[in-house]
């Protein structure tokens, strides 16, 4: 069912989001949405030649805990080739550099309070060829390659609880079941 906007308003404006104040029809009903307007986001899935995935843990403010997730970040501005900061995202975080980049997954991680839409690409013969070149709020980033069936196990045991990283590893764990089918164009 198709909503009418009938007023919106910046609620607030940060340094990488704002907050949007819409209100609409829905249905005849009038209702007020807070949305979360998000530059847009890439991700990583980094294999490296064995079948190991690199996964890095990162203490994320929003929830108070170190998190594992995949390499991602913000697209730096809204005409940034999603390819193209997934591969810098990769490199900042890790140093590492992928043989291949392909697109793997587009997934709306909170539809119901953000416009985000995070790209997440397959990342083959991943290496890497140099240090991090992490933001001081990265400094404390541990990385770690995991076996992708345990990366897996700690998604069902409760270790990995980032969204993002969950869709893409089992994203990632299907397409290596079927033996690389073309992924998405």
């Amino acid at each position: 069912m198709a909503d009418e906007t009938l007023s919106s308003r910046t609620a607030h404006e940060g340094e990488k989001i704002a907050v949007r104040q819409d209100v609409v029809r829905i249905g005849g009903d009038d209702a007020t949405y807070d949305v979360v307007e998000h530059p847009g986001g890439v991700a990583v899935v980094p294999f490296d030649t064995s079948g190991a995935v690199l996964l890095v843990r990162q203490f994320r403010h929003a929830v108070g805990e170190d998190v594992w997730g995949l390499p991602m970040g913000f697209r730096d501005r809204p005409d940034e080739d999603p390819g193209d900061a997934a591969a810098r995202e990769l490199a900042e975080e890790t140093g590492c550099v992928a043989g291949s980049l392909e697109p793997l997954l587009v997934l709306y991680p909170t539809p119901g309070v953000s416009d985000e839409r995070s790209s997440v690409f397959l990342g083959r013969d991943v290496r890497q060829v140099r240090a991090p070149e992490r933001e001081p709020t990265e400094k404390d980033m541990a990385m770690r390659w995991w076996p992708v069936d345990d990366a897996v196990a700690g998604i069902l045991d409760g270790r990995i609880r980032c969204g993002i990283t969950i869709a893409g590893l089992l994203a990632a764990r299907v397409a290596i079941a079927r033996g690389y089918p073309a992924l998405r164009g």
